[in-house]
């Protein structure tokens, strides 16, 4: 059956323990927490092995969420929709998008606010007071830049509908 330790969260590196038939040792993480490390016991007691970021404490953090909206194609489309920490929907935000082929499979993986030089850095701006939306992009054959167009302008176009989008600053 489903389990709600596990709700909300990407499992990973999944090793049983070989003297018995329950015990398993996994890494467990979400947009919020940082991968640790985690054992449970037969009976479902879960114990957390790890604190590999105490310094997160320090910083504002946010939220992910999955968002949908109607695409030019007539399709629901989804994406992965980051909030700052203590939201307030009374407030405007600008907003970010980030678009880059699918995202909503990493809707509850941890993003370390670490330099790169190939993707935005989605916790360092939510952190900042930005709204970020990476909206999920279907390609068909031969129609890359239509495909992309149809995905990301019209997620834009919904967002800035929402009453907390800053309309006048989308990025």
């Amino acid at each position: 059956g489903d389990n709600l330790l596990f709700e909300g969260f990407t499992i990973s590196q999944v090793v049983k323990a070989k003297d018995s038939k329950a015990d398993f040792i996994y890494v467990k993480e979400n947009y919020q927490q940082s991968p640790d490390l985690y054992t449970i016991n037969e009976v479902g007691e879960e114990y957390k092995l790890s604190s590999i970021n105490p310094q997160q404490d320090l910083y504002t953090w946010g939220t992910s969420e999955l968002y949908k909206w109607k695409a030019f194609t007539g399709k629901m489309e989804e994406g992965v929709l980051y909030k700052p920490e203590n939201f307030d929907p009374t407030k405007k935000y600008p907003l970010i998008l980030y678009f880059y082929e699918t995202h909503s499979n990493t809707l509850h993986s941890y993003i370390p606010p670490t330099p790169t030089g190939s993707r935005l850095n989605i916790s360092f701006f939510v952190s900042r007071g930005y709204v970020v939306f990476s909206p999920d992009i279907r390609y068909k054959v031969g129609h890359p830049a239509k495909d992309c167009y149809n995905h990301v302008v019209s997620a834009a176009q919904d967002l800035a509908k929402q009453k907390w989008i800053d309309a006048k600053n989308i990025g």
